[in-house]
């Protein structure tokens, strides 16, 4: 039996965040699929993608003034 691995799972119609057990080979795949719902939310919300990619454990670079 595969090891099953506990990972946030955004749900893109209502943004919520689950946690949930998939196997670990699904891990990676869980992840890319939060990041494209997360990119998706951004350009429609930025201020509520922002919280929801700090649960997430995503790093937005901050924007630097130009000179």
């Amino acid at each position: 039996m595969e090891a099953e691995r506990r990972v946030s799972l955004l749900f893109p119609r209502s943004w919520q965040l689950v946690s949930v057990y998939v196997p670990a080979s699904a891990v990676d795949y869980v992840k890319e699929r939060n990041m494209q719902y997360w990119l998706s939310l951004y350009e429609r919300d930025a201020e509520q993608a922002l919280q929801i990619g700090e649960r997430l454990g995503f790093v937005v670079p901050q924007k630097t003034a130009s000179s």
